[in-house]
């Protein structure tokens, strides 16, 4: 980029060169040749410099449009509320486009009005050509004029009556000349349509009687299309069009066609009642299902369709659409699974579930460090014993307590060597015996194990010697037996074992 803002310039006529600076562009090209300016480079400033200036210029222009935008939407504004208070608050009525029926209509209507203003007309002239007539005939009767008025306007029982009578009259010859002109209408309207329909039988007669005459089937053809044509053109005149869905049949134009083509037609085009991207045609909607007899919306609206209602798989209770169930099982249910939580004491319990049991596992593993893991601290309930032993450690730990004090239990069934102690040479020893195993005979009454014994002794002994226990079982649950029969030597008894 260069600029003319500083620039050299070489006069040949001047005895020494000299510098002039200047600003004005349009000055130095005016008082300097062209071929004397020499253009400068700009420095990085200078071009920074400009860019700054050319984008606050933008936004300057850019604002004063706003602002230009503004006031002109603003005297819009005020203009139209000065129109709507002209017209008393009212809108200016949007121009609706009338239909061929609803101009015909109106053309219809306006005639009418017409038609009734000049009947209207004509019975008031007659009225006064009545009334110049009577009061003519009061005249050379003698009567005045007045009397005749009030007469006319009812005065007096005879006057109301006669006018009531008038008026009853009128009204009923309304009613049957308005009666007259509908059937009048109906039978032209009749008429017209027989007499079509005879043109149309005739030209149908005229056109079978030349298609029996000609032999070519490329003829025959060509006159079942010109009866098509025909007829089309005759339905066409009556504002009749053909379904645009494609089924074949003639509508009228208007309310008839609207109806036909978004509530009857059979090929029209209706989508899925769920809201899935499928559309078809009402005729296959309706069709059956192969091999089925439900029709093909109910098939896909139960089966197929991925917007249908399922419930959870997980039993939750909610019915979600099909499309969006994995994202309700991964996200929404509430017995979706959740990380197991795992005993913090180390002892590899679990505790699983879906995520409405989420608090609840996790009261369930307090529970269990605090009570029931074999690897929780216990303190050692031992009188003036003060040590943390594990839950799995506290019976070896008490046996230590036990011995300490001269005393051995062997509870469980084995074989266990005692050493005897020093300085001791007696030994008391206390046995119970195991009970018997119980059991019973089919369709009798059974019997229950007998009770261990209990002995109790002195042994003398020898220190460090080593005596040998062998603890036992109780008796094992019995067997189905039997009874056997037993007839003595003689004969005579019977003994049932």
């Amino acid at each position: 980029m260069y600029d003319f803002a500083v620039c050299t310039v070489e006069n040949p006529l001047a005895p020494v060169k000299k510098m002039i600076p200047s600003t004005n562009r349009d000055e130095i090209a005016k008082f300097v040749p062209r071929q004397l300016v020499r253009m400068a480079p700009k420095s990085a400033e200078e071009v920074k410099i400009e860019i700054e200036m050319e984008a606050w210029t933008l936004q300057l222009r850019r604002s004063a449009a706003r602002d230009e935008r503004v006031d002109a939407r603003q005297k819009e504004i005020a203009a139209e509320e000065a129109r709507l208070k002209r017209r008393g608050g009212r809108k200016k009525a949007a121009r609706k486009t009338l239909t061929a029926e609803e101009v015909a209509a109106a053309r219809k209507r306006r005639m009418d009005a017409e038609k009734a203003i000049r009947e209207e007309e004509e019975r008031r002239k007659k009225e006064e050509q009545q009334n110049k007539a009577v009061l003519a005939a009061a005249a050379k009767a003698g009567a005045s004029v007045a009397a005749v008025e009030a007469q006319k306007r009812g005065g007096g029982v005879h006057g109301k009556a006669a006018k009531e009578g008038a008026e009853d009259k009128e009204a009923a010859m309304r009613m049957q000349k308005a009666k007259i002109e509908a059937e009048k209408q109906f039978n032209e309207r009749k008429n017209t349509l027989e007499a079509r329909a005879a043109r149309e039988r005739k030209f149908e007669e005229f056109l079978s009687k030349k298609e029996d005459a000609v032999t070519t089937p490329r003829t025959m053809s060509r006159r079942r299309v010109l009866r098509i044509v025909h007829r089309a053109m005759l339905r066409q005149e009556e504002n009749f069009v053909i379904c645009e869905w494609g089924c074949g049949e003639w509508v009228k134009m208007g309310q008839q066609q609207h109806f036909h083509e978004h509530e009857k037609c059979r090929k029209r085009i209706i989508p899925c009642n769920l809201g899935c991207p499928l559309k078809n045609t009402e005729e296959e909607w309706m069709s059956l299902k192969e091999g089925s007899i439900i029709t093909n919306l109910q098939h896909h609206e139960e089966v197929e369709c991925p917007r249908r209602l399922v419930p959870c798989r997980r039993r939750c209770g909610e019915w979600v659409a099909f499309s969006d169930l994995d994202i309700h099982m991964k996200d929404l249910c509430v017995k979706r699974p959740f990380p197991e939580l795992y005993c913090r004491l180390g002892c590899g319990e679990t505790f699983t579930g879906g995520a409405h049991r989420m608090l609840q596992c996790e009261e369930e593993r307090l529970e269990h460090e605090n009570e029931m893991c074999p690897l929780r601290l216990c303190r050692c309930s031992w009188k003036g014993c003060v040590a943390l032993v594990r839950a799995k450690d506290r019976d070896r730990h008490r046996q230590k307590h036990i011995k300490s004090t001269g005393i051995s239990v062997y509870p469980q069934p084995g074989v266990y060597v005692y050493e005897v102690p020093e300085k001791v040479f007696q030994v008391k020893v206390q046995v119970w015996g195991a009970g018997g195993g119980s059991g019973h005979i089919k369709k009798y009454e059974g019997g229950d194990g007998g009770s261990g014994g209990f002995v109790e002794a002195l042994l003398s002994v020898v220190p460090r010697e080593k005596l040998e226990l062998c603890v036992g079982s109780g008796g094992d649950k019995g067997v189905y037996g039997k009874q056997i029969e037993v007839t003595s030597w003689d004969g005579r008894y019977v003994h049932l074992l």
